[in-house]
């Protein structure tokens, strides 16, 4: 629901709140306003400047950027920051201006990966037997030689968060988290093994090296699937524990590391699809129960994909099923529409049946954001 000023002072009158208290209430709401993003074109300048800085210092920086020489393009990054930084400061203490001092403070620690990976280019600090190449190859492949990029992106953006206490700048820090859980596997499995000369070699040390890659891949799905758990339960510590929503990102890509393992593993057996069609359920579930709809949706995707699995391989020749799928998708939308209408005396019914203890492990609920909350 939006108001008015004076909207709010006509109802303070009709309900005999005294204008100043009405005033005092006002100021309060419009201080908070300004850590509330919207789609007013104010502050979809604000994050469309933002993305478009972060996407050309990241994903889209050019070969010419590497051409300059490791010692120069440190230097340029570090500027660069450093100028974030400083109109950060200067933006800061004046009123309406948390949303671009976050944004520009999100921009610094999103310069961090590249400062250390030029940083490292310049002092030959790479592995031996590994060359980094281009740095947007950071964002492209998963390998070991970028945590220390990762972690020290980690280190300067959480003192930057602490300095600033915008929550996008948890962003990049979620992205840091995801990227680990990808890189970490190598790490545990003491490397890729070395790549035979599939010109000489003969078949047992093609097959060998062919299994040991696979057993990497399988490494880095159970990886990928504890990292992400643990990223949803630090997510979940941080959402009881704050007002403002802190916890949006990092629970945004500790689902798709913990639903990407969990997706990507495979399984011969219909138990085990079944299992993993029950784990969607779960997170759905878990999702009305901390007000977070990218568990819904997230849920919801896995769910589509079992009942794809029936459709296609399954119930393949199956007269029925389809009828029956069509009758399950029209009962989901009427459930959606008995939610719509009921869903707020529902909810109190069910929280009032639930005993106090499990109220209390759900956190409190906050107005939705439309760019930086679910």
């Amino acid at each position: 629901m939006k108001i008015t000023k004076n909207e709010l002072s006509e109802a303070a009158a009709a309900s005999g709140v005294p204008a100043d208290i009405a005033e005092r209430l006002w100021a309060t709401l419009e201080e908070r306003a300004q850590w509330r993003p919207g789609f007013n074109l104010t502050h979809v300048l604000y994050y469309v400047g933002a993305l478009i800085v972060i996407l050309a210092m990241t994903v889209f920086l050019t070969t010419a950027w590497s051409a300059i020489g490791a010692r120069a393009l440190f230097v340029f990054a570090s500027l660069y920051a450093i100028l974030f930084l400083m109109l950060a400061e200067w933006l800061k203490p004046r009123p309406g201006m948390a949303v671009p001092t976050g944004l520009l403070a999100t921009m610094a620690v999103a310069m961090v990966p590249l400062i250390i990976f030029a940083l490292q280019s310049w002092l030959h600090l790479w592995p031996e037997d590994q060359e980094p190449g281009q740095y947007r190859n950071f964002y492209r492949w998963a390998r070991s030689m970028w945590i220390h990029m990762e972690l020290w992106t980690l280190l300067a953006g959480a003192f930057i968060l602490y300095r600033y206490r915008y929550p996008f700048i948890v962003m990049p820090l979620a992205v840091c988290l995801w990227y680990i859980s990808m890189d970490l596997t190598p790490l545990i499995a003491g490397g890729y093994p070395e790549r035979p000369d599939f010109n000489i070699s003969d078949k047992e040390t093609k097959a060998a090296y062919f299994a040991a890659l696979h057993a990497i891949n399988e490494l880095r799905k159970w990886v990928s699937l504890f990292f992400g758990a643990g990223m949803i339960g630090l997510s979940y510590v941080i959402d009881r524990r704050t007002k403002l929503d802190w916890a949006f990102w990092i629970y945004l890509f500790g689902l798709m590391a913990f639903w990407g393992g969990l997706t990507v593993m495979n399984s011969d057996s219909e138990l085990g699809k079944f299992i993993y069609a029950m784990v969607n359920v779960g997170l759905v579930g878990l999702g009305i129960f901390l007000s977070r709809r990218t568990f819904v949706v997230f849920g919801a995707l896995g769910i589509y994909s079992y009942l794809g699995h029936l459709a296609f391989k399954v119930f393949a020749d199956s007269l029925f099923f389809p009828i029956a799928l069509v009758a399950f998708g029209l009962s989901i939308i009427g459930l959606g529409v008995f939610l719509y209408r009921h869903g707020a005396a529902l909810e109190k019914t069910i929280l009032a049946s639930l005993p106090e203890g499990v109220i209390k492990l759900r956190p409190q609920r906050r107005e939705l954001m439309v760019l930086d909350r679910p």
